[in-house]
């Protein structure tokens, strides 16, 4: 693959911002007073794709297009993509807390160093922080923990 990172990069943006738009579509969008359930994901998907557009360009505008990807770069993506999925197949299955402490620990194998001792120290701070603001906070209602521990 000969294209550049940045218009990849801005590819994807672009790809993730027009799914998210489109379907915020389908929920009401209220007003700028009153915000539905569909305006911030709209908001959202727009930014994503501006920012996409605006990568592409200034690719195009550099003529950077032609330098070759190197395949090393595909590893994070895997990894990262790879917790993202398993997050959102297993969290109603094994709670927030589990889910998101292995979210963490998968995605951590991204990066080229690798401590397991740092990665479950990060993790256990990051699970509470999010657990705080997520569902204490914004009181999602997301199992804190697996149904089979009937917590």
């Amino acid at each position: 693959m000969t294209k550049h990172q940045d218009v990849l990069a801005g590819g994807l943006f672009m790809l993730i911002g027009a799914a998210t738009s489109l379907s915020a579509l389908g929920y009401a969008l209220g007003t700028m007073r009153r915000m539905g359930p569909g305006y911030f994901p709209l908001v959202l998907g727009l930014l994503l794709t501006g920012i996409g557009v605006a990568l592409v360009v200034q690719a195009w505008r550099r003529g950077r297009v032609g330098t070759p990807i190197e395949w090393g770069s595909i590893r994070p993506l895997a990894f990262v993509l790879g917790g993202l999925a398993f997050f959102g197949l297993t969290l109603t299955e094994l709670g927030f807390v589990l889910a998101n402490i292995l979210f963490i620990g998968v995605t951590s194998y991204a990066g080229r160093e690798f401590r397991w001792h740092e990665t479950l120290v990060l993790s256990l701070a990051l699970t509470v922080m999010a657990a705080l603001v997520f569902i204490v906070g914004l009181k999602l209602q997301i199992p804190l923990w697996p149904a089979i521990l009937g917590l």
